[in-house]
């Protein structure tokens, strides 16, 4: 992956979790890796813990950013999730998934950014 792509990401991830804090989310943990994949913010909305994949580009061409997370990367983050809520023995506990996608406006700093609650199963 280029340095660029990896800028995009990060300061999407950025602006997600200052959105998130605005919505008074509590934040749990970022970039929660394991073997079989990673998920961007895990947070807590009241008694809910939120699995938030966070998706940047650079244009709106083909669709909004919330739109590559893609049936199998939810499989991903569903699986990566299973196994953040065992090792944490959370199986008593109310959890979903959510996208957020941020698109940032060629040429300047206005970005769209669109929190989907409850993206997936």
């Amino acid at each position: 992956m280029s340095q660029q792509r990896r800028d995009l990401g990060k300061l999407g991830e950025d602006l997600a979790l200052q959105h998130i804090l605005q919505q008074q989310y509590q934040i749990i943990q970022r970039n929660f890796r394991c073997k079989t994949g990673e998920i961007d913010i895990i947070a807590k909305d009241r008694h809910i813990v939120v699995f938030i994949e966070v998706r940047a580009k650079t244009s709106d061409a083909y669709g909004p950013a919330y739109n590559m997370v893609t049936p199998s990367k939810q499989k991903q983050v569903k699986r990566v999730a299973l196994h953040y809520i065992s090792q944490n023995n959370l199986v008593n506990t109310q959890f979903r998934f959510d996208v957020i996608g941020i698109t940032f406006q060629p040429g300047s700093d206005d970005y769209q950014l669109d929190h989907i609650q409850n993206a997936f199963q």
